[in-house]
């Protein structure tokens, strides 16, 4: 046995006070970043969710227009769009502007009628 070799351990250092602080401080610096960062993202989605159900009532209302609308056709128009539920999804707004060369613009605005809504904004030249 005498050529085997001697084992060797070696105390093994724990874990500071310093090191365990400076790792609590770099989770709680990134903790609060990546829940903000996710939290726009939700909103985000939802954002662009609403823009686009208000652009898809939009396009609705505008395909019933006659091809050449008069103010009277626009009067008839709708002012809001219902679903199957008794609260309607989108209320419409227009007004209509004087183009050049004897045309018209048709302003359409499209709101959800939440507070803080904003509304979604079509133009179209007859």
């Amino acid at each position: 046995m005498k050529n085997m070799p001697k084992k060797i351990f070696k105390k093994r250092a724990g874990v500071t006070l310093i090191e365990t602080l400076i790792a609590a401080a770099i989770i709680g610096l990134s903790l609060p970043c990546a829940f903000g960062a996710f939290g726009k993202l939700s909103m985000a989605e939802i954002k662009l969710q609403d823009r686009v159900d208000k652009a898809s009532c939009a396009e609705w209302w505008l395909n019933r227009l006659p091809a050449n609308p008069t103010p009277d056709d626009l009067d008839a128009m709708p002012t809001e769009y219902k679903t199957s539920g008794a609260k309607p999804r989108a209320f419409f707004r227009w007004k209509i502007e004087r183009g050049d060369y004897d045309s018209f613009i048709v302003i359409l605005s499209v709101a959800n009628g939440y507070d803080g809504d904003a509304s979604f904004v079509a133009k179209l030249v007859y």
